[in-house]
């Protein structure tokens, strides 16, 4: 006898797809999860027995950018300090992916070999290795049965290992004295050739400073190259040895100090003999 249809049901016997024809789909199943089912057959006249138990494990969830996230945006900026991370946020396992292959390199697009190498949990540490370059790195994932399904090229992401020329230290010159409590500190602007200078950041610290009477250091956040800076009103720097720096970040982060001596003495000299007059002979 012929049949009029299909049931396929889950090993507690609920049918989850009945269709007239082979194949029977079945909808809302979970990524990355092994289901077991079994079929029958039924016309006017009843049912078959059922068949042999099959397994199957559904996809894995799709690699894309957004459920995987990096620490910089891509078209930024990093260093050999920051690197790239990243994130899987959907997580791995049952109902997501089991094994994310990724590869770095400079391409935008990636033919897989599937000798790439497994992510299969936590965060991803990626740096690249030569300056002024785009990166990208490119992700496929897998379920538990080693099935691929899906791919995401993340990028670019330009990489400067290179520290930033310093910028240039112009007033006060490097061993100045001076009387004044408030002096104004100028700089010349450094260089990056690679990534480019991103900001400027000045303090000002004492030597063998008393601390609890006294200020020791002044942290001037961010500061302009010849606009300067000097402290705000109502501080003042103290009598002694102090050191003011400009620090120079380029837009990966790399940074370079340059640093001068400043010597503070506002108090009067004072005479150590008596002085004498004898008549000429």
């Amino acid at each position: 006898a012929y049949e009029t249809g299909f049931y396929v049901r889950d090993t507690a016997g609920t049918t989850m797809c009945t269709s007239s024809a082979s194949p029977c789909v079945e909808s809302s199943l979970s990524a990355n999860t092994l289901y077991t089912r079994k079929a029958l057959a039924y016309n006017d006249a009843g049912q078959s027995n059922y068949s042999s138990n099959g397994t199957g494990t559904t996809w894995s969830t799709a690699p894309s950018s957004t459920n995987i996230t990096a620490s910089r945006a891509a078209s930024s900026w990093s260093s050999g300090n920051t690197g790239l991370t990243f994130t899987n946020g959907l997580g791995f396992g049952a109902g997501t992916v089991t094994t994310l292959k990724y590869w770095l390199d400079t391409s935008a697009t990636r033919t897989w070999t599937e000798s790439e190498s497994n992510w299969t949990g936590g965060t991803l540490g990626q740096t690249p290795t030569s300056d002024g370059t785009a990166w990208y790195v490119h992700f496929k994932g897998y379920n538990s049965a080693g099935v691929g399904n899906g791919t995401a090229d993340l990028g670019p992401y330009y990489y400067d290992a290179t520290a930033p020329t310093a910028a240039s230290l112009t007033t006060p010159a490097d061993g100045a004295y001076t009387t004044s409590s408030r002096p104004e500190f100028k700089f010349a602007a450094g260089s990056d050739a690679t990534a480019g200078i991103d900001h400027y950041t000045g303090s000002i610290s004492k030597n063998n400073c008393a601390g609890s009477s006294e200020t020791c250091s002044y942290d001037m956040g961010t500061v302009t190259p010849d606009t300067g800076f000097t402290l705000p009103t109502g501080k003042d720097l103290t009598e002694g040895t102090w050191l003011w720096k400009v620090k120079t970040y380029d837009q990966a982060g790399n940074t370079t100090d340059a640093t001068r001596t400043l010597y503070l003495d506002t108090t009067s000299p004072g005479i150590f003999h008596n002085v004498s007059i004898s008549p000429n002979q």
